[in-house]
């Protein structure tokens, strides 16, 4: 696997999946209507997009690796370990 190229491709996931789900939750928990919760649909497609152009064959190592990668970003966020 080319570091140089997954590197970059799982932090644009990360931010792909925290970001979309984020603008879901922001479009119904807290009102901000159909087209946040729209842009959130398209970047969690956008996020299913990215993992599938990872140069390892194995779905459960990308996503092994991914996890860590998903997991650092939240807690940057906040949303892991907040409560």
């Amino acid at each position: 696997m080319d570091l140089a190229r997954s590197i970059p491709l799982f932090v644009l996931a990360a931010l792909l999946e925290i970001g979309g789900a984020w603008l879901v939750w922001q479009g119904l928990r807290e009102h901000r209507g159909w087209l946040w919760i729209g842009a959130g649909v398209v970047a969690l497609g956008l996020f299913g997009v990215v993992e599938t152009i990872q140069q390892e064959a194995s779905f459960g190592r990308n996503r092994a690796a991914y996890g860590g990668v998903f997991l650092s970003g939240s807690g940057e966020c906040g949303l892991v370990g907040s409560g």
